[in-house]
């Protein structure tokens, strides 16, 4: 009988370790595509985040630029972007807009299993002091750093002004 009740116990422990191991291993950064930043999937599991349809429009002034793109989350912790920063940009803020006006945040929530959108008229980056315009055709890196999961980096490419995602590249 005894044998039996230190089962589970032991069972739990050994679970607990090896759960403790496995977060240790997990990476604080991602680049290019933007490649997830901790391993995991499911219910309680650390956030796993990549970047998709990222894309700066080419400004229509040479010192300012927004940037757009959804951050996908498939661990089952949620997670926030706290700060972005780019070499392009001298400073670069996360912004909402609503009705007819613009404020800045302090962050945004990714959700466990769902995703932080930044597009036209909503959540976007606001890209200000820019070293050089930049032009269509050239990218714009992204450094994207959340609460919980580190750092990301993306390479945005620069779209014409008017562009939409979904129009042919």
């Amino acid at each position: 009988m005894r044998a039996r009740a230190l089962l589970p116990t032991a069972c739990a422990t050994a679970l607990a370790l090896g759960l403790g191991v496995l977060a240790a291993c997990g990476s604080t950064s991602g680049s290019g595509s933007g490649a997830g930043s901790r391993s995991g999937a499911g219910s309680g599991s650390p956030a796993k985040l990549s970047v998709s349809g990222s894309y700066v429009p080419q400004p229509a002034t040479a010192d300012m630029a927004a940037g757009y793109l959804v951050v996908r989350n498939s661990g089952g912790t949620a997670d926030r972007l706290v700060s972005a920063s780019s070499p392009d940009a001298k400073n670069v803020s996360l912004d909402q807009t609503t009705a007819n006006s613009m404020t800045e945040v302090s962050s945004m929530t990714v959700p466990a299993g769902g995703e932080l959108v930044l597009a036209r008229g909503g959540k976007h980056l606001m890209l200000m002091d820019l070293g050089k315009r930049p032009a269509v055709g050239s990218t714009v890196e992204l450094r994207l750093t959340f609460a919980h999961s580190g750092t990301l980096v993306v390479r945005a490419p620069v779209e014409p002004l008017t562009w939409q995602p979904g129009d042919p590249r």
